[in-house]
């Protein structure tokens, strides 16, 4: 909203202070300050007011304050767009944030299932190595058995043949 510099009250030009004075009313609506905090500064700037006209020779009695009222609405209405505006930035940057995090926690996601299908293929591929590698070790278990069978066999055979030998010569 364009500064109104040219507003007048009783007659008189505003000056810059009261200007900011009106503003800050005007604030004070827009934030949602208590009734009694707005009353209270309203009170405030028209009581400085009226007492700055005393001051002149010929004060205008209080007319029409509508000028006035109008602009502290105009700036309240302001400062609650100023909020919605914000407030509304707000919301769209955290949807915005909240759509990156499911991004991100889909991705890994993905990646975690690729990584857990790999490790349950290593795993299977391994039950199938450990499988092989058990018949193995029963295949060289009986090799291992069938070898100390011959061994004994060859043993008992060397025994009665060594035997047999003494027996022919004694």
């Amino acid at each position: 909203m364009a500064e109104e510099t040219d507003l007048t009250f009783c007659g008189n030009k505003l000056e810059p202070r009261q200007l900011v004075e009106l503003k800050y009313v005007g604030k004070l609506i827009g934030r949602g300050t208590t009734i009694e905090n707005i009353e209270k500064s309203w009170s405030s700037f028209i009581e400085t007011s009226l007492a700055e006209l005393a001051k002149l020779e010929s004060p205008d009695l209080p007319t029409d304050v509508s000028k006035l009222v109008h602009r502290v609405l105009s700036e309240s209405y302001l400062v609650a767009n100023e909020d919605v505006k914000y407030y509304s930035e707000k919301v769209k940057l955290l949807n915005e944030l909240k759509e990156e995090i499911r991004e991100e926690l889909n991705k890994m996601r993905t990646k975690m299932e690729e990584y857990i299908s790999c490790l349950e293929q290593n795993l299977e591929t391994l039950g199938d190595d450990a499988q092989l590698a058990n018949v193995d070790l029963q295949n060289a278990l009986q090799k291992q058995q069938q070898t100390l069978q011959s061994m004994s066999n060859v043993s008992k055979m060397l025994h009665d043949t060594a035997i047999a030998v003494i027996r022919k010569i004694g």
